[in-house]
């Protein structure tokens, strides 16, 4: 896999375990810093996903 997309799935997988963890323990405000944690962890899970995909196309290029 590239460095870069690497680097970079790392980085969401930090920061979606941050979240993850702090929706856990409570450290939203309210209902809607909740909300807000939730779609951030879904949007960061979707990107992760694009890399992926990606990453995998480009190795299959790459095979050709």
């Amino acid at each position: 896999m590239d460095k870069v997309i690497e680097t970079i799935l790392r980085e969401l997988r930090s920061r979606r375990t941050q979240l993850s963890e702090a929706a856990a323990s409570g450290a939203a405000k309210n209902y809607e810093d909740y909300k807000y944690m939730c779609g951030e962890i879904r949007g960061l899970t979707n990107v992760e996903m694009y890399l992926l995909d990606l990453a995998k196309n480009l190795e299959h290029f790459d095979d050709e």
